[in-house]
């Protein structure tokens, strides 16, 4: 076939090439060491039990309560145990995302 027949302007027919240009490094520090970092499965671990330690201390704080309806509960419960099964569900959600990107 013709290579003439070919219009010039269609991508990737000119006999012209062109230049490569390489990405622009940015000022930003390089990750540290993968050995320093904290593992993924370390942290799933740290956040698990911080879960587990606010979900069992709402539980000791509910058993000394008498009455257990949920309208009571979130008015009854001291500062505290929600905050820390919070914090420990964030750490667990930050985990889960560092598995889903791959940062190599």
């Amino acid at each position: 076939m013709n290579r003439n027949c070919w219009p010039v302007e269609r991508q990737g027919y000119s006999d012209v090439p062109r230049p490569a240009y390489a990405a622009a490094t940015t000022g930003a520090p390089p990750l540290p060491p993968l050995h320093r970092r904290m593992a993924i499965r370390t942290e799933r671990r740290i956040a698990g039990l911080i879960m587990l330690a606010g979900i069992v201390w709402i539980a000791r704080t509910l058993i000394g309560q008498e009455s257990l309806s949920a309208l009571r509960i979130i008015g009854l419960l001291p500062p505290g145990p929600l905050e820390i099964t919070g914090i420990g569900a964030l750490i667990w959600l930050h985990a889960q995302w560092r598995r889903s990107v791959n940062l190599n």
